[in-house]
């Protein structure tokens, strides 16, 4: 038996799994300065430059072919969309991986038009992050006006035809609130 139908029976023994999910923290610049972020620097110091973060995109082809697994990407960060590199990024992905998934998280206050231009041009989806369902309960953790920015936000990807989903922790602090964000998700759509 070759060693490529060892891997694929071996792939089909343990699991159903298609995917190899990568994740790309592109940098930890960041326009927010949220209450439980981890991050200790918020600044772009020590970001790969672009000719690396293609090697790395590159090398991404190899593991998934060796695996049998179609790549889908996640970019992220920091506030990936203040990335310089971060449409350049976008677009070497879709152009090596034209079927892949590519995602987006982000805190959604920073898009421009060309921004979101470019999501929706290479078929990304966003995940918004939300501290709750309106201002009060999300700007204590993300500072003040910044739900009003993800909205607006929001508002600029639905009007792209971006697929746009909400990511909120749920919290004592949140608990209560679950409603709301399900209400603001229906909405929204």
């Amino acid at each position: 038996m070759s060693l490529n139908r060892i891997t694929s029976w071996l792939l089909g023994f343990i699991g159903s799994q298609k995917s190899l999910i990568v994740q790309l923290d592109i940098t930890n610049a960041c326009n927010l300065r949220c209450r439980h972020c981890y991050q200790g620097e918020h600044s772009a110091s020590g970001d790969l430059g672009l000719d690396k973060w293609k090697a790395i995109i590159g090398q991404v082809s190899a593991l998934a072919e060796k695996l049998h697994l179609t790549p889908h990407f996640c970019v992220s960060g920091g506030e990936p969309t203040i990335s310089p590199l971060f449409v350049p990024i976008l677009r070497e992905i879709r152009g090596r991986y034209p079927q892949s998934v590519i995602a987006v998280l982000s805190n959604g206050t920073a898009f421009t038009r060309q921004v979101v231009e470019e999501m929706a041009g290479v078929g990304a989806k966003v995940q918004l992050s939300l501290e709750g369902p309106e201002a009060e309960s999300h700007d204590v953790v993300r500072g003040s006006g910044n739900f009003g920015r993800t909205m607006r936000g929001l508002q600029m990807l639905l009007e792209a035809g971006v697929y746009v989903t909400f990511q909120a922790v749920l919290s004592r602090r949140t608990a209560g609130l679950i409603g709301g964000f399900f209400d603001l998700a229906a909405h929204s759509a």
